[in-house]
């Protein structure tokens, strides 16, 4: 925190005071520390990471782009924040990750995501869904149970919204998806976990009959 307030800076092997820090209060449990470590960034690093709570614990510098809806450069935000040790760059070659961005902390992203209103929530959560339908237009299956999660916490976020119903069957088609590729994958435990997900969702007798059927 003293260093994002500029009042420590690095010399050679050592760090000097350039200012008083009489008066700094050191917040009382650790919840309040990452807010208040979370207060001093700018709004735009804030908003990043908000944006970066809801995709998840690793996201890619396009995904962020997706959700922010603002003119802001995303490169040097990102760098920004993984020169403050809050983001992290995974730069092995050999990671299936290489290029990806992460929360050093989970923690981190569990208080910025807490920072959104509900309606910040479904609206980015919906804007996340529909990135990744783009993204992985030829290949979808392989990230639906992620479109689905989506889905589910817009829906979780506005039950009553007007549009709560369209969204609901769209969390219910991706989730009978889901189970279906868990199913090729001889994932018999999520595949059922799935099924039975998206049976919840709906009302309908013999739309439900048959997905629990399946599960």
């Amino acid at each position: 925190m003293l260093l994002d307030r500029g009042l420590l800076v690095q010399e050679g092997a050592a760090y000097m005071l350039t200012g008083e820090v009489d008066a700094l209060e050191v917040p009382e449990t650790l919840h309040a520390l990452i807010a208040a470590r979370l207060d001093g960034l700018s709004a735009e690093e804030r908003r990043l990471l908000q944006d970066a709570a809801v995709v998840g614990k690793t996201f890619t510098k396009g995904a962020v782009a997706a959700l922010a809806d603002t003119d802001a450069e995303v490169d040097p935000l990102l760098a920004g924040l993984v020169r403050k040790e809050v983001l992290g760059l995974q730069a092995d070659p050999r990671s299936p990750e290489h290029g990806q961005y992460g929360f050093l902390q989970d923690l981190v992203r569990h208080v910025a995501y807490e920072t959104l209103s509900k309606r910040e929530r479904r609206t980015r959560h919906l804007a996340a869904a529909e990135h990744l339908s783009a993204a992985f237009a030829d290949e979808e299956d392989e990230v639906v149970e992620v479109i689905a999660s989506h889905y589910l916490a817009a829906l979780e976020a506005a039950p009553d919204a007007e549009d709560a119903d369209k969204i609901r069957a769209r969390a219910q088609v991706t989730l009978v998806r889901a189970g279906e590729r868990a199913e090729s994958l001889a994932a018999a435990a999520e595949a059922r976990r799935y099924y039975e997900q998206a049976a919840a969702l709906t009302d309908e007798g013999s739309a439900k009959a048959a997905i629990l059927n399946r599960a």
